[in-house]
């Protein structure tokens, strides 16, 4: 089976396969039709000849994807945009749940209910930060 967080590397490594194959197609003039081939089904030639370069260079896409998401994981885990993150969210949740019409801060329910939300988002991105988590 297979996790949120590989689909989504899946899905970001797709994105920059493409980004920067049509980085490259652009610098060599290449039209959208030229690089994907007259079907639209990615198999010119055009193509091929960059994905080999691209991959003779040592530039992995999947690879590329999962550092991306190890940095965006370690972005939200540091202390103040932690803290910054768990505020939005406590927010969030103070004004759809809470009773912000009669002013007060949120009761520190909704704060650890912040700090799950994302403790939540950081699994999806790396699923290990929750399995190490539930081990604890």
């Amino acid at each position: 089976m297979m996790t949120t967080s590989n689909r989504i590397e899946e899905y970001l490594a797709t994105a920059l396969a493409g980004s920067m194959a049509g980085q490259i197609a652009s610098e060599r003039g290449l039209t959208f039709t030229e690089l994907l081939g007259p079907d639209l089904d990615g198999k010119s030639e055009q193509l091929q000849q960059i994905t080999k370069e691209l991959s003779e260079l040592g530039l992995e896409p999947l690879l590329l994807a999962s550092h991306a998401l190890r940095s965006l994981v370690a972005l939200f885990a540091q202390e103040e945009n932690a803290e910054l993150v768990i505020a939005q969210f406590t927010a969030l949740l103070w004004s759809i749940l809470g009773d912000p019409k009669n002013g007060g801060s949120p009761p520190e329910i909704y704060r650890r209910a912040g700090a799950s939300m994302l403790l939540a988002l950081l699994g999806i991105l790396d699923p290990s930060i929750v399995e190490n988590r539930s081990r604890t």
